[in-house]
Formats: structure tokens, sequence, C-alpha cells
């Protein structure tokens, strides 16, 4: 977290902040002579959003950059997402949200509206 966003129980970059890596700003500039590992993330990002926009797939093949790992399909029920950072992870469930869903489908009432 590079900002000034406060996440309880949330680490890294908050909302927005990722912004940075895309954009040559003066905190683009200082970043990168204060955090060593700011390079690496910084080419995995340009990378994963290029990727995405020419291929329809943030990874698209094994690639060293990406320590060789795949971009986790999306499945509601286990909730993979990849870590972005100096080492590169996949994890599911986010601040558990599946406690979280099954409160929610108990306690729902139907119809749903949304204004």
């Amino acid at each position: 977290n590079y900002g000034l966003t406060v996440s309880i129980g949330v680490e890294g970059v908050g909302h927005g902040e990722d912004l940075y890596f895309f954009w040559n700003s003066t905190f683009t500039q200082t970043a990168k002579l204060l955090f060593p590992n700011f390079k690496l993330i910084l080419r995995r990002m340009v990378r994963l959003l290029s990727n995405f926009v020419k291929y329809k797939k943030p990874i698209i093949k094994p690639d060293a950059l990406f320590q060789n790992l795949e971009w986790p399909k999306f499945d509601s029920k286990d909730l993979l997402y990849l870590k972005i950072d100096s080492n590169l992870e996949v994890l599911s469930d986010m601040r558990d949200y599946s406690a979280k869903r099954t409160v929610y489908n108990k306690h729902i009432q139907k119809p749903i509206s949304v204004y």
C-alpha cells in the first residue's frame, strides 16, 4: 500500500493504487528508487494488462516473469485469485468471502431489488 488507502484485513495495494504501475508520475519515479521490488511488479502489471488487452488472457503461456504460474480461472466456489507481489501466489477466498456469502444467502429475501 503506497498511498493513504486503509483496508482492514487486506494487505497490498488499495483500490486505484495499481494505476501508479501504468502511468509515469513523480511517485513512480520515486518508488523505483525506494522499493527494490517495484520494477519487477511494474513489469508484471504492464505485461498482465497488455496480454489481457491483446489476447483476452493475462498470462498466455508459461513465463519466468510470472514464475511459470497460470492465471487462475474464476470459479465462484473456490474464489481463486493471483496475489501479485515479489513472489506470485495463487490464493483462495480472500477475506473469508465464502462465510459472508453463506450468511447473505441465509438471510436474503427475494425478490432482490437494486436501485
